[in-house]
């Protein structure tokens, strides 16, 4: 760590566009040089700021479990949005379904925080809190959200061909 390397990726899983980021290889590991790494990071971070400043949305994706807690606790310290647990098809092309979900998660959330649900038969109360909890779990990190984000961020996603036509698709090019 001293020398601002990191023990990185096999050799034999080589990826030349990764050239540039490689300090050398020891031991049949390639090893990351955190110096660059460091300074991307900032130049992100700055681009971030600057969606912010514009009073931007940032979304963030990470639907792996390695992603998933990290992304959470990312978006929510930056005051933005996540997906973590499973990327739904449409939520960002088909944005008045979602916001028909969204609804009606609220709607949940507030009749059980009122004790509307107490005169409810026992397996109707089950229901309603099954559905309840799948709504939160797919859709509680976009709870917030009112209009479709201005950035967008997709981790863990070697697929760039997949990535940049979603945002493109509904007219925001603007896709990291």
């Amino acid at each position: 760590m001293t020398a601002g390397i990191f023990i990185g990726h096999r050799t034999r899983d080589w990826n030349p566009k990764r050239a540039s980021y490689t300090y050398g290889v020891r031991n049949g590991r390639h090893l990351i040089d955190l110096v660059i790494t460091l300074r991307q990071l900032r130049e992100a971070r700055i681009f971030l700021r600057g969606v912010r400043q514009d009073g931007g949305e940032i979304l963030f994706v990470g639907t792996k479990r390695q992603a998933a807690q990290t992304i959470k606790e990312v978006a929510q310290a930056s005051g933005s949005f996540f997906v973590r647990e499973r990327w739904l098809g449409g939520l960002l092309t088909n944005w008045r379904t979602v916001q028909t979900s969204l609804l009606q998660l609220h709607r949940l959330e507030r009749e059980q925080k009122e004790g509307e649900w107490t005169h409810l038969p026992k397996k109707d109360r089950s229901l309603l809190q099954k559905r309840l909890k799948r709504l939160d779990r797919y859709l509680g990190g976009v709870k917030g959200i009112r209009t479709l984000p201005g950035r967008g961020r997709r981790g863990w996603s070697n697929n760039r061909a997949y990535r940049y036509p979603r945002m493109s698709k509904i007219g925001n090019p603007n896709y990291l």
